[in-house]
């Protein structure tokens, strides 16, 4: 899941970016302050790179004096673990995803070089499964694990094997691959070029668009069962609010859930609510709406540094990083 491409695009869109959240969309003030989270892990390193699965949550730990690893503390909190620790001629690990037996993270080299590697998360050696140019976004389903660079979306066996490119159609030049995640239903991903288009790829079938916003910049996505959630903000020198919007895969109109006063860092979704960081200079909040749209409700505030966070979600709790610090909040 998880949407790591998004620093490497920030890269390009910053000047755009922030003259897009120049103009702020005030909400009202909960009535009551939502109550502190619990803090699982102290990680001056934590990413944005976070996930969870069989009552373990895992990040990505980016030490520049060291070479990166994976930590893992227990979902109701612990002694903090190293997972994996990279080679030495690895420069970062840039992206994350987990499924109920295996842990498969993204590897780029100095030079830019990537391997897809797959670590069963009850122990074992790691296993490369793939390799690329540059591996940027990794998610997982029942149909494969999917990774993508700036222009394309690839799948791959859990176990590797051949590689098929899930190329997006038409003629024109290839847009740029900003956001993926994977559902059971194929992989989602967000596509940048003159207009924002959110791309599909199932089991058996190759990359459909879903639906095309024009003059909009992304920021996350999110899925469950049956809806796209992303949120956007305006590309244009007059600015604007982020916006969290809903799509059915079965085809529909974009619907906007919410409009926020602060940037929408990360988003993750069951089916009965959305979730979202949102925080620029001050304190963050993590927030949720229903699927459906209808009121939002802040569910937690911590202190926001004004890196980008990330977000993750089990049953019962919302898992998050920011500033160096591993949270959880009740859902």
């Amino acid at each position: 899941m998880h949407a790591s491409s998004f620093r490497w695009l920030a890269i390009a869109t910053l000047p755009a970016l922030t003259a897009a959240c120049s103009t702020k969309v005030e909400t009202p003030s909960p009535s009551t302050s939502p109550p502190p989270p619990t803090t699982l892990a102290t990680d001056g390193f934590a990413s944005a790179e976070i996930a969870v699965a069989n009552g373990t949550v895992f990040w990505a730990d980016r030490n520049p004096s060291i070479v990166d690893s994976i930590k893992a503390v227990p979902a109701t909190g612990g002694p903090t673990s190293t997972f994996y620790t990279s080679p030495d001629d690895v420069a970062a690990i840039e992206a994350i995803a987990v499924d109920a037996t295996s842990l498969y993270l993204a590897e780029v080299e100095a030079d830019h070089k990537s391997t897809l590697k797959r670590i069963p998360l009850g122990g074992g050696a790691p296993e490369t499964i793939a390799a690329n140019d540059l591996i940027l976004s990794v998610a997982v389903d029942a149909a494969g694990v999917y990774y993508s660079d700036f222009e394309h979306v690839f799948r791959v066996s859990p176990q590797g094997g051949a590689v098929e490119t899930l190329a997006p159609p038409g003629p024109d030049a290839s847009p740029l691959v900003t956001n993926l995640a994977a559902n059971g239903n194929g992989a989602w991903w967000l596509a940048v070029n003159e207009q924002l288009t959110i791309m599909h790829a199932g089991a058996d079938a190759g990359a459909e668009p879903l639906l095309a916003l024009p003059s909009v910049i992304p920021l996350a996505l999110a899925l469950n069962q049956d809806h796209v959630f992303f949120g956007t903000v305006p590309n244009a020198p007059s600015g604007g609010p982020s916006t969290l919007v809903s799509v059915a895969m079965a085809g529909a109109a974009a619907k906007t859930l919410t409009e926020e006063n602060g940037t929408i860092n990360a988003i993750a979704a069951d089916d009965t609510n959305v979730y979202w960081l949102s925080g620029d200079a001050g304190p963050g909040t993590l927030q949720k709406v229903p699927v459906g749209g209808g009121a939002s409700t802040a569910i937690a505030t911590y202190p926001h540094t004004g890196t980008r966070g990330g977000l993750a979600l089990d049953g019962a709790r919302a898992y998050w990083t920011s500033g160096g610090v591993v949270m959880s909040v009740p859902k």
